[in-house]
């Protein structure tokens, strides 16, 4: 903004007397959900993959941003995917599976921490840093390179690959196999990693631009009790000379 405008100079002024306006978290998702629509559209997206769906709620936000395509949606905790299952019911373009997404099939450990009433709270292959309880089981892994080619509702996907796996994304992303379908992305980074072996965004970041991707737009959803940034989402979209090619 200016400095000369009457409204800068007042805002400048507000500043230097320590006044502060609060991070308002609904803005900032509203915000986020306009514009990954938004991408949505310009890139003609006609299937999504929800992989680390929980119980449902950003299959239901897509839903009542304006999205009508296809949505496939992955969570391992039996009682989150039953929810998820619950709140989508009815939906014709919504298909859930109850298993994880990762670099290869077969099957693997998975952590879900658990507090007060048994209610999972964090979910994750990798092992949480904090003394937290942790339940433990075995659940079937299955790649996006197997969902598309046994179970893509479309006969041409345009896929959004939305990715919020606790830590996991890049073996989820590794499961690909460069699918040149995959025209849109977001992924949760980390900067201050609640996991054990969680990657850094930095990694995260050079992998999918590697990959062919470029960074759209970036939003906070977590801070430190510091007030420092402790993971954000990262909406990245496919190069356009990259189209036409597997990276």
């Amino acid at each position: 903004m200016a400095i000369g405008s009457l409204a800068s100079r007042a805002a400048f002024r507000a500043i230097k007397a320590g006044y502060r306006l609060p991070r308002f978290y609904a803005l900032n998702e509203f915000r986020q959900h306009t514009r990954t629509i938004d991408e949505l559209r310009k890139h003609q997206i006609n299937l999504v993959f929800d992989v680390g769906a929980n119980r449902g709620f950003y299959s239901q936000h897509l839903r009542a941003s304006g999205y009508e395509g296809y949505i496939v949606a992955f969570e391992p905790v039996s009682d989150c995917f039953d929810e998820l299952n619950w709140r989508m019911r009815g939906d014709p373009r919504f298909k859930a599976f109850n298993c994880a997404l990762g670099d290869q099939i077969g099957s693997i450990v998975f952590n879900e921490i658990r507090v007060g009433n048994n209610e999972a709270v964090l979910s994750s292959f990798l092992s949480h840093r904090g003394d937290l309880p942790t339940k433990q089981s075995v659940v079937p892994v299955r790649t996006v390179r197997d969902i598309l080619e046994t179970e893509a509702p479309v006969a041409d996907p345009r896929v959004f690959l939305k990715m919020d796996t606790q830590g996991y994304d890049l073996k989820v992303f590794a499961g690909c196999e460069n699918a040149n379908e995959i025209k849109l992305l977001l992924s949760e980074v980390s900067v201050f990693p609640l996991y054990h072996e969680m990657p850094p965004y930095t990694e995260a970041l050079a992998t999918y631009e590697q990959a062919g991707f470029e960074l759209l737009d970036m939003f906070v959803v977590g801070e430190t009790d510091r007030g420092n940034i402790g993971e954000f989402d990262v909406l990245m979209g496919r190069v356009a000379s990259m189209e036409a090619i597997d990276c």
